[in-house]
């Protein structure tokens, strides 16, 4: 006795490696780079993701600093990301995805170092080419450490661009 497979099973993992520049209007803007992998899971909204990068980003401080002369900062980034949402539109191959994340780093500037930490979320559109390969655009409302000289501002937007494929 053989039982037919049920047509609600989950579906199984699928994973994927990525790379992403990243561009951001924290302090006098900073422009950047990771590599990633991720795990979707068939929970959530329809399925849910699991994504964690490594990257570094560069910029300037902000005005006053730049007056003093300390002029750059840069920073080492580990950056995780949980996609509860992931919304297919028909049969496009797109799909909007949205994001929650949560990322520290470790940053140094002519005149000091230290650690960083923020945390924030947004939308994210995925079009998955049929042949594995997906190209990704995300804007993320971001709240974080203010390190020395950057500004008061402790809020940014983060954009960015990803390609990579399906394993």
């Amino acid at each position: 006795d053989q039982v037919p497979p049920r047509g609600d099973e989950a579906s199984p993992l699928e994973w994927r490696l990525g790379a992403r520049a990243l561009g951001s209007n924290h302090g006098s803007g900073a422009v950047g780079g990771f590599g990633f992998g991720s795990v979707e899971l068939p929970w959530g909204f329809r399925k849910m993701m699991f994504e964690i990068g490594v990257g570094a980003l560069s910029g300037g401080l902000g005005a006053t600093s730049q007056a003093s002369g300390s002029g750059m900062i840069s920073y080492i980034v580990l950056d995780t990301q949980a996609c509860l949402i992931d919304l297919p539109i028909a049969q496009t191959g797109l799909s909007v995805l949205g994001c929650l994340r949560l990322a520290g780093a470790s940053f140094k500037s002519s005149n000091q170092g230290g650690g960083a930490f923020w945390t924030g979320g947004g939308p994210r559109l995925r079009w998955q080419t049929p042949v594995r390969v997906f190209l990704e655009v995300n804007v993320d409302a971001m709240y974080g450490t203010v390190s020395s000289g950057e500004g008061n501002n402790a809020g940014w937007i983060d954009a960015g661009l990803s390609l990579g494929f399906r394993l």
